[in-house]
């Protein structure tokens, strides 16, 4: 036994009750007034019986042990007089129970809420395994297993969050805010952009450092240079001792997470290239962005890939989609040329539009383990 316990009840076994197939799954079988001794024994799973229980009693019935069939007399659990009463008796005692156990509850069987909420999945002893472990970033619930699932950290620093507007793109990056807020202070968080709706409340709650489409962003520079800096010595340092990239990666991994959230890549490519002033930010986030891997340094940027012309040969562009790690909301993945979707099937099933609340994980190189993500409410 893993702790998990199913009782069914039924009128016997039989098409009209519990499948024979089922039956022969179930070991153990108590049996209550059932009509003649072959019923019984078709229950039990007996050999012939020389007695059945007495008809008209009520709790009066057989089961099985070490191949025996015994009769037995089972107590009433309350001492209400009509069954239903006693159901809800048994209810609230039920309620009792679990509300005076001061322990940790048993795991629940797996399973997605109608309406899933950042609070709900933040509670899950599950997403709280996956923030200890310092290497997974959660974003919701595989729709497959419904188990919360998580971006693996060993294996991207550039990710694409793609879709329009409304379709769920401002909720997904609001909920990577919340998730990065639990995994380091929130000195380490630096936004980009609009902040509209969810995007705006997570950048409040978690105190992320906060740059509008309009302000001077060379305090972005001047705050994360000197640990860049730091990080890359350390990085070069490991290197010339021929560390694989696994032991690279496992040596760079004390270092908290530095994450950077540009809501809107066009417009932020489109300021950074007019604006004479932030050539010095314009040229340090081209070399991070290149040489990034192995520095804790994650960058998330959000786009609308109908309104990324004009920046397709940009190097800070070209940087941070070049691996193909990144995230797809609205659906119609073949309608897109950005990422790649190959675990979707054909071209029907990759035409097929999605809700808000799903996403789609890209299968570039560094995106491992992919299937729909139910994202929940960032804002909840």
């Amino acid at each position: 036994s893993r702790g998990i316990y199913l009782v069914i009840a039924a009128g016997g076994v039989g098409s009209q009750e519990v499948p024979t197939a089922l039956a022969n799954t179930l070991r153990g079988r108590l049996a209550l007034q059932l009509t003649d001794r072959y019923a019984y024994r078709d229950m039990l799973g007996s050999g012939p019986l020389d007695s059945t229980p007495e008809q008209g009693i009520p709790g009066r019935g057989m089961l099985a042990l070490d191949d025996t069939a015994l009769e037995f007399q089972t107590a009433l659990a309350t001492d209400d007089t009509d069954d239903f009463t006693r159901s809800e008796r048994i209810a609230e005692l039920a309620k009792a129970v679990a509300d005076a156990w001061t322990g940790r509850p048993a795991r629940s069987i797996p399973r997605i809420p109608n309406d899933p909420t950042l609070s709900s999945y933040l509670a899950l002893d599950e997403v709280q395994e996956l923030l200890a472990s310092k290497s997974k970033l959660p974003i919701g619930y595989d729709l497959r297993s419904a188990q919360p699932t998580s971006l693996d950290l060993s294996t991207f620093f550039c990710y694409v969050v793609s879709g329009k507007e409304q379709m769920g793109r401002q909720n997904f990056m609001a909920m990577l805010v919340q998730m990065a807020a639990q995994m380091t202070a929130a000195t380490n968080i630096h936004f980009i952009g609009r902040g509209k709706g969810a995007c705006l409340r997570a950048i409040n709650e978690v105190g992320a450092t906060y740059y509008q489409p309009n302000d001077d962003w060379s305090p972005l520079y001047q705050n994360l240079k000197d640990e860049i800096l730091r990080r890359n010595a350390r990085k070069h340092a490991l290197e010339v001792q021929g560390l694989s990239d696994d032991a690279l990666y496992a040596a760079t991994s004390d270092d908290d997470p530095l994450f950077l959230f540009i809501e809107d890549l066009t417009e932020v490519i489109t300021r950074l290239s007019s604006d004479a002033g932030l050539a010095v930010v314009r040229d340090f986030l081209n070399v991070v962005t290149d040489r990034g891997w192995y520095h804790r340094i994650y960058l998330f940027a959000g786009l609308d890939q109908t309104e990324t012309a004009p920046v397709r040969s940009d190097t800070l562009y070209r940087n941070i989609v070049r691996d193909g790690a990144g995230m797809h909301f609205g659906g119609n993945a073949a309608g897109q040329q950005l990422l790649s979707f190959d675990y979707l099937g054909n071209f029907r099933t990759q035409s097929q539009k999605e809700p808000p609340t799903i996403g789609l994980p890209a299968s570039g190189d560094f995106c491992r383990g992919t299937g729909k993500v139910v994202v929940p409410d960032a804002s909840r």
